[in-house]
């Protein structure tokens, strides 16, 4: 059953064997109401997919491998930092005193 606001379903309790069927009543409340309970409604469905959704553990697993190289690098440069600067003075040296002139 297709409505337009400002209705709404009122569902009827089942009570022993006797069941009544959902009834249709004009709400008693303003606009502005319905309004927010639709977004709180789209709010509560973008919850769930996102929550049923797993491209963000992909983007997990990356974040957590660049963590990992990043943490690898500074315990190279911790490490080897001294030799590494030696070893880039030395080539520029070569390359500057080989260059002619």
């Amino acid at each position: 059953m297709a409505l337009t606001p400002p209705f709404r379903i009122r569902h009827n309790l089942c009570v022993g064997s006797q069941c009544g069927s959902p009834s249709v009543e004009p709400a008693h409340v303003p606009i502005v109401s319905y309004l927010e309970e639709m977004q709180m409604q789209r709010f509560v469905d973008v919850a769930r997919s996102f929550a049923a959704e797993e491209d963000g553990l992909a983007v997990t697993e990356y974040g957590l491998l660049l963590a990992l190289v990043a943490v690898a690098l500074v315990a190279v440069v911790k490490t080897f930092g001294s030799t590494i600067k030696t070893w880039f003075g030395k080539a520029t040296t070569d390359v500057t005193t080989a260059a002619p002139q």
